[in-house]
């Protein structure tokens, strides 16, 4: 039995985006980061015999999730209406994890809905080299 005892907080998560801070997140995933491929393929030939293959596609996307009434909105809006490139860095402070793209840029503006509740806004960027750390909690 472990008697590992870590703590998260949503709060201690920081992001950069060219020189904004953002923050206003939504409930539930705020942030994803992902890589566009698999670091490794396979290919097998006809006689079973396996060759591992490394893809140099580095890329991938952060999506932000933020609530449609933050003032943040306004920010990625400006950053989007740019159409050029600017680095984002993640850091959860309560912990290790990281992620990093020098050169990023945003891929659409998110669409617009109202309703009885405030909504949701997702801003996709997509990044030409994207570094994604785990390193989990010490706390």
């Amino acid at each position: 039995m472990s008697s590992e005892h870590t703590t998260y907080s949503p709060k201690k998560v920081s992001v950069k985006a060219r020189n904004v801070y953002l923050e206003g997140w939504a409930d539930g995933d705020f942030i994803t980061a992902e890589r566009t491929s698999e670091r490794f393929s396979m290919k097998v030939g006809a006689d079973g015999a396996v060759c591992r293959v490394e893809n140099a596609d580095e890329s991938g996307t952060i999506t932000f999730k933020v609530m449609a009434s933050s003032s943040v909105n306004a920010q990625l809006q400006a950053l989007a209406e740019r159409d050029d490139k600017f680095a984002i860095f993640i850091k959860d402070n309560s912990g290790n994890d990281k992620c990093f793209a020098e050169k990023a840029w945003c891929r659409g503006i998110p669409k617009m809905s109202k309703a009885k509740d405030d909504g949701v806004n997702e801003w996709p960027f997509d990044c030409a080299k994207l570094e994604i750390k785990h390193g989990g909690n010490d706390e």
